[in-house]
């Protein structure tokens, strides 16, 4: 269980990078909140937005141990069944972030831009109620990160611990999210760290489907 949170952490870490070439504009608007006024309000901002990207994350990973659980419990080979799906979906976006498969495969799958746009609407009433609003409704964005996170809530068969696998999504990505609304990178580092952060969930994936076939302990413990 320690050895899936460090990867799931450090990978979320490194997703942040990926995070803001999607939701970018959200930084952005979130920063203008502090525009003629103070840099404190535009921080406030994003601690507002963070804060409800967690409850919105949480209730979703809640929600998918949950769904987990209830499909396993009358049915305990469907463990495998989960695990062997959340595996193989986790490595497959892993190696599209490392660069090892066309990124397109993903933009295909999510669409994620038609869900962007309306949401960062929300941006346009400079409030942060409207920050708070854009955090919870951030993980209704298809995104592959977010996807591949809930997959591995779903595989943990319990909401607590499928809580604390979206949190740790929140954790790994709200400090790089922040600094990165103020400071600039180049395009190849950012690219490198999206690279690592999917060679980190690559590896997850494979741990996950290896212990799927019975050929390795399960990441998340006994379930």
């Amino acid at each position: 269980m320690l050895l899936n949170s460090a990867l799931l952490l450090l990978a979320a870490a490194g997703g942040s990078l990926h995070c803001l070439g999607m939701c970018g504009g959200f930084v952005a608007g979130i920063n203008a909140l502090g525009a003629g006024t103070s840099r404190l309000r535009g921080l406030a901002g994003h601690m507002v937005y963070h804060g409800g990207r967690l409850t919105g994350y949480m209730f979703l990973g809640a929600v998918a141990g949950a769904c987990g659980h209830l499909l396993t419990a009358p049915a305990p080979f469907l463990h495998t069944v989960i695990d062997l799906v959340a595996g193989l979906f986790v490595l497959f976006t892993g190696l599209c972030l490392a660069g090892f498969l066309p990124a397109q495969n993903l933009v295909q799958l999510t669409g994620t831009e038609s869900f962007t746009r309306p949401l960062g609407a929300l941006l346009r009433v400079k409030r942060l109620s409207s920050a708070l609003y854009l955090g919870l409704f951030n993980g209704f964005i298809p995104c592959p990160l977010i996807a591949a996170f809930l997959a591995q809530a779903a595989a943990t068969g319990s909401p607590l611990p499928g809580a604390f696998t979206m949190a740790l999504l929140v954790m790994g990505t709200a400090p790089g999210m922040i600094l990165l609304g103020y400071v600039t990178l180049s395009r190849e580092t950012r690219g490198k760290a999206v690279q690592a952060a999917g060679v980190l969930l690559a590896i997850l994936g494979v741990m996950t489907t290896l212990h799927a076939v019975g050929w390795a302990p399960s990441p998340f413990g006994a379930h």
